[in-house]
């Protein structure tokens, strides 16, 4: 199993989205080719900011998102659902890098967080990797399944860890989210999806590792 998953407990299932569908699809073609289809962010953090600081901050990104605590199930019959587990355990791998190296160490980690395909039948569709210099947290790598976000479901991602811990958003945006855009769960768009109020079908954008082991656990 990968650095992310569920524990025993509380689960929930729903149909998958429309967009989970696309890039599922997707996924499903590139490895068969051996490639993942991940999405990077590599976060620098703040001075000061500690190693418990930022297992606080990804454990009230996972409780806030549940699309980040979602796995896809695959019945004999050939139904594919998401299902959302309410808590487990996200492994936070921590490298130290030499004196003076931290950016491009932090680098070399985000590339090897992204490169491998994330199963998101068996795992969460994250990872995640704290880089160190000198004892101090430097950057915070993370790789996202794409069939859980895209670039507009990680702006809320970004500014919650920028909120928490990190410096700026990795991604440079020419303009914020139109005002009063609601960003829904997973669950929530695909009932909408299937049941909209108008009688009409229509999309609405889904917001939704360390040589020693830190865990995130939601309530």
């Amino acid at each position: 199993m990968d650095g992310a998953g569920p524990a025993d407990g509380d689960a929930s299932e729903a149909p998958l989205t429309w967009s989970q569908r696309y890039y599922l699809a997707e996924v499903d073609a590139a490895r068969a080719h051996g490639r993942g289809l991940n999405v990077p962010r590599l976060y620098r953090l703040r001075p000061g900011t500690t190693e418990a600081g930022t297992v606080t901050a990804l454990s009230e990104l996972l409780v806030r998102y549940e699309v980040l605590r979602t796995r896809v199930v695959r019945d004999p019959a050939g139904t594919v659902r998401q299902r959302v587990h309410a808590r487990g355990a996200l492994h936070l791998a921590v490298h130290e890098a030499p004196a003076g190296t931290a950016d491009d160490h932090a680098r070399t980690v985000l590339d090897g967080l992204v490169t491998p395909p994330l199963d998101v039948t068996e795992c969460w569709p994250l990872r995640a990797a704290l880089v160190t210099e000198d004892g101090h947290p430097r950057y915070l790598a993370l790789a996202f399944s794409h069939v859980a976000v895209d670039a507009y479901a990680l702006v809320p991602v970004s500014a919650h860890l920028v909120e928490r811990i990190a410096e700026a958003d990795p991604v440079a945006r020419a303009a914020a989210p139109a005002a009063g855009t609601v960003a829904r769960g997973p669950r929530e768009q695909a009932a909408a999806e299937a049941s909209p109020p108008d009688g009409r079908r229509r999309a609405v954008p889904c917001a939704t590792p360390r040589r020693r082991t830190a865990a995130c656990r939601p309530p």
